[in-house]
């Protein structure tokens, strides 16, 4: 038994269900809009290949993501290539580089939300983790550093969190949107079952 394996996907949305979540809007709402756009003129068609060949203590993980978003007449588009290749130092701690690199190419005012005009470009990211493994869950510390071109200063930003209020003091303390890269770094942990 090799180990190998290789990895397909598509996914099609529509709707409040583009983004492959179900955003059902309240009662109150008289319109089933999305931002700027009506539901029924929306899509999302997105195309995954991963795979895992095993050679000896490295394990090599090429990575394809393919996304075309449309909204209406404005198009989003996210491409998405990388390449994780590993070595086992024992069979529970390993030492991992994830590099990728990604164009997107942004047109919607869902993606551009001050109506500004088509952003796009090329970024990409690096990183190094050691990783230990509890037979399925993995503790991982990282150490990643990203770039992307000026297009996207100020788009660089935590879009998540837990109030507006959070997200604003954030963004202003540890980012600056001059910048052209940034460096992170951390510990995690997923488990799974």
């Amino acid at each position: 038994k090799s180990g190998a394996w290789n990895r397909v996907s598509f996914q099609y949305g529509m709707g409040h269900g583009y983004n492959f979540k179900l955003d059902i809007p309240t009662p109150e709402a008289k319109e089933w809009k999305i931002g700027a756009y009506n539901a029924s003129d929306i899509y999302r068609l997105r195309v995954t290949e991963s795979a895992s060949f095993p050679i000896g203590k490295f394990n090599i993980m090429p990575l394809f993501v393919g996304e075309y978003t449309s909204f209406d007449e404005d198009k989003d588009i996210w491409i998405q290539v990388g390449v994780r290749p590993q070595y086992f130092i024992t069979p529970r701690f390993s030492l991992a580089l994830d590099a990728a690199l990604d164009y997107v190419n942004l047109e919607s005012s869902m993606s551009q939300p001050d109506n500004s005009t088509t952003t796009k470009g090329t970024m990409g990211k690096v990183t190094f983790a050691p990783m230990y493994s509890l037979n399925g869950p993995q503790l991982r510390a990282f150490v990643t550093y990203a770039f992307w071109p000026d297009e996207f200063h100020g788009n660089v930003v935590a879009q998540e969190g837990p109030s507006q209020d959070w997200r604003e003091s954030v963004n202003s303390a540890y980012h600056d949107a001059s910048a052209n890269s940034g460096l992170s770094m951390g510990v995690q942990m997923d488990v799974w079952w």
